[in-house]
């Protein structure tokens, strides 16, 4: 919500988190950045404040249930006719990233709808969802989202430099896989 807002100060913003704690961390955040936004405590599955908005957004979100589909069902219930939903998942599948959460970092997996996270995966969620993929794509390069506990000084470094040893690959303008996977779908 900062960077949108940032992007477009007019833009009037909602947020949903079915956390008290989450929801009232964000309220404080957006408040010391000067931004206001209705903050709304509730579950996206069966909460309803009679809105619709132009687009919903979400990061990480969807790779967490077991439909992912029916996740972007939801998030389409907030937008108003011709509207989008945008939605952005990590991209854990590569083989390389799984062995790595699998050593170093388990629960990772095991909050991770694998799934999901290919191209045709999350397009195909979308039209399951009634929606008209109208933009799938990866961005990004290899990546890993937790930091290992265990490991030798070798893998810690490993991980640290991997992000350099991509970025001749990246000027080449090649991965090799993108690190996150993100969609947009419109209403029909």
């Amino acid at each position: 919500m900062e960077r949108i807002s940032y992007a477009n100060p007019q833009a009037k913003l909602a947020g949903l988190d079915y956390s008290p704690a989450g929801l009232d961390l964000c309220g404080k955040f957006l408040k010391t950045r000067g931004i206001h936004a209705d903050l709304m405590l509730g579950d996206m599955f069966t909460v309803d404040n009679g809105k619709r908005y132009d687009s919903v957004v979400s990061f990480g979100l969807i790779e967490h249930f077991d439909s992912p589909s029916g996740a972007i069902a939801a998030h389409a219930r907030f937008v108003q006719p011709n509207g989008v939903v945008a939605v952005s998942v990590p991209n854990l599948r590569p083989p390389v990233i799984r062995k790595y959460l699998q050593r170093f970092a388990p629960s990772t997996l095991d909050t991770h709808n694998l799934d999901i996270m290919s191209l045709s995966a999350l397009r195909a969620a979308f039209e399951a969802a009634g929606l008209d993929p109208i933009y799938i794509a990866g961005a990004g390069g290899p990546w890993l989202i937790t930091t290992p506990k265990q490991g030798s000084m070798f893998v810690k470094t490993a991980l640290k430099a991997a992000p350099l040893f991509h970025l001749p690959l990246q000027a080449m303008g090649r991965v090799l896989w993108p690190g996150h996977i993100f969609g947009i779908g419109k209403i029909r």
